[in-house]
């Protein structure tokens, strides 16, 4: 709890970026360690794993035998590993205290990340590259341009959102404008956060070019704070 505290405390008065874009920042961060602490939403068992750690570049995903029911909503893969015992254990190899977890995601975030060519992807569990654009309506459809449909094997349902009780009210989306709004006005250097949940949408839309560099700034002095033991000023308002 402390650790997000201090994200939060990190940027979340200073820029628009709220505590839910932080969070998944962070989760995206323990999903790309090496080993991974947190398992990728959208993958099973030992096909969590990723290699490379945080160099900023897309993780490579290992396959595996083990087999995840596809379900495919309005063209968009749901599928996702119901099986909790896949996971037990994991990040157990992990032996890096919170204290070095806690530095080491400043400094990925604050001199390593590319914010004007990757996005965040907690649901892939990946920094990948951003592609076409992402969000184009305000009702929250996506051309599905970059959006990952992996092909896992097992048999195939083909739902209606129409026919779920888990989703009893209208999702309204925002529709993107300006700078970092990941739609199509959208331009470069904004920050891309990506909803695991809701695909094709950036929580993150309104960072804009400046608002980054005010993000990577905090990012840096809470990094350098902690390197040099300046545990009042880093978690100072």
């Amino acid at each position: 709890s402390n650790y997000i505290t201090a994200l939060k405390r990190l940027v979340g008065h200073r820029v628009a970026l709220g505590s839910y874009a932080l969070e998944l920042l962070l989760i995206a961060f323990l999903q790309t360690e090496n080993p991974p602490l947190l398992p990728k939403l959208q993958s099973s068992g030992s096909g969590g794993v990723t290699e490379g750690g945080h160099s900023g570049d897309q993780t490579i995903e290992k396959s595996n035998h083990d087999t995840v029911k596809e379900v495919i909503i309005q063209g968009i893969d749901c599928s996702f590993d119901r099986d909790w015992k896949r996971y037990e254990g994991m990040g157990s190899g992990n032996v890096k205290s919170a204290a070095e977890l806690m530095m080491e995601c400043c400094r990925f975030f604050g001199y390593v990340f590319d914010y004007e060519h990757k996005e965040v992807n907690t649901r892939v569990g990946t920094f990948r590259w951003r592609s076409a654009p992402m969000l184009s309506s305000s009702d929250g459809s996506s051309d599905g341009s970059n959006v990952n449909r992996t092909s896992l094997s097992g048999p195939t349902d083909i739902l209606s959102l129409s026919s779920l009780s888990i989703f009893p009210l209208q999702i309204s989306i925002p529709k993107s404008k300006g700078p970092g709004g990941g739609g199509r006005d959208s331009e470069a250097g904004g920050f891309y956060v990506m909803d695991p949940f809701l695909v094709g949408y950036n929580v993150a839309w309104r960072c804009d070019a400046e608002l980054v560099r005010s993000i990577k700034e905090c990012f840096q002095d809470v990094y350098e704070a902690l390197n040099d033991g300046e545990i009042n000023i880093a978690f100072s308002d």
